[in-house]
C-alpha cells in the first residue's frame, strides 16, 4: 500500500476543529488505498496579506496547541517562517502571479516531499478546486503542480462530489490528472470556520467545542480577536 503524508495549508486564523476534521475525514476515507504515515498543517506566512490576519507567532502557537492530542497530525513552520527575500525567490521559481504574496503552495508541497521522503497528498476544500475551472486563474502548469502526487478535495456547502466531478470534464489537464484526484464526502457535515469563530469572539460569545480547548484558553489568555 502506498505510504503518503497529508498536507493542509491555510491561514488558521484561528485553527478550528473543522480544520482537524478535514484531515481526519480524509485519512478515514482513503485508508483502503493509502497508508497515511503522518499529516501536516502549514499556516500561511504573514506576508500573505489576508485582511485581519493575526500575527504569525499567535497563529503558529495555536496550531501547535491544537495538535497536541493527535497521534499523527503535526505542524510544519517552514512556510510561516520564510523571510521576504526567500519568499520572493520561491515565487519567482513557481512563476507566481505578480500580485500574489506569501509562499506558493507548490513550494510548500515540494518542501514537505523533501522533508518526509514520500509522496504528499494535498488536502483542500471544494472552493479551491472549483477555481480550477477558470483558465484565467489557473493555467495548466499551475494545476499540474498543485495536484502534485495526490490531491484530496473535501466536499463543502453546495459543491457536492457530483458538481466537483463536472469540473474535471471542463479542463483537459484535469482529465489527464484525474487518477491523482480523489473527492472526499465527509460522513458528517463540517461547517466550522475561522470566520464564524472570529465573529462569535467579537460578539463576546463562547467558541468552546468549535476549537480545541487549548486554543480556547490561549485566545482568552492573550485577549485575541476582540
Amino acid at each position: 500500500m502506498q505510504k503518503i503524508t497529508l498536507l493542509a495549508t491555510g491561514s488558521f486564523n484561528p485553527i478550528t476543529n473543522g480544520h482537524l476534521l478535514m484531515l481526519e475525514h480524509t485519512k478515514n476515507e482513503i485508508r483502503d488505498q493509502f497508508d497515511v504515515v503522518t499529516g501536516y498543517i502549514s499556516p500561511v506566512n504573514q506576508e500573505y496579506g489576508k485582511p485581519n490576519l493575526l500575527n504569525s507567532k499567535s497563529r503558529l502557537s495555536m496550531c501547535q496547541l491544537a495538535v497536541l492530542t493527535s497521534n499523527w497530525i503535526n505542524v510544519d513552520s517552514w512556510e510561516i517562517n520564510q523571510s521576504p527575500e526567500d519568499m520572493k525567490k520561491l515565487r519567482e521559481e513557481a512563476k507566481s502571479d505578480p500580485s500574489f504574496k506569501g509562499v506558493p503552495t507548490v513550494a510548500v508541497i515540494k518542501h514537505l516531499r523533501d522533508k518526509c521522503k514520500m509522496p504528499i497528498g494535498f488536502v483542500c476544500g471544494a472552493d479551491l478546486f472549483m477555481g480550477f475551472e477558470n483558465k484565467n486563474w489557473w493555467v495548466d502548469s499551475e494545476i499540474e503542480l498543485m495536484v502534485g502526487d495526490y490531491l484530496f478535495v473535501i466536499e463543502r456547502d453546495n459543491n457536492t462530489v457530483e458538481i466537483l466531478k463536472q469540473v474535471i470534464n471542463k479542463r483537459p489537464i484535469l482529465q489527464k490528472l484525474q487518477d491523482k484526484i480523489t473527492f472526499i464526502k465527509p460522513p458528517v457535515r463540517n461547517d466550522v470556520s475561522s470566520s464564524a469563530t472570529r465573529k462569535l469572539l467579537g460578539e463576546g460569545k463562547s467558541i468552546r467545542y468549535l476549537v480545541p480547548d487549548a486554543v480556547v484558553d490561549y485566545i482568552s489568555q492573550n485577549s485575541l480577536y476582540k
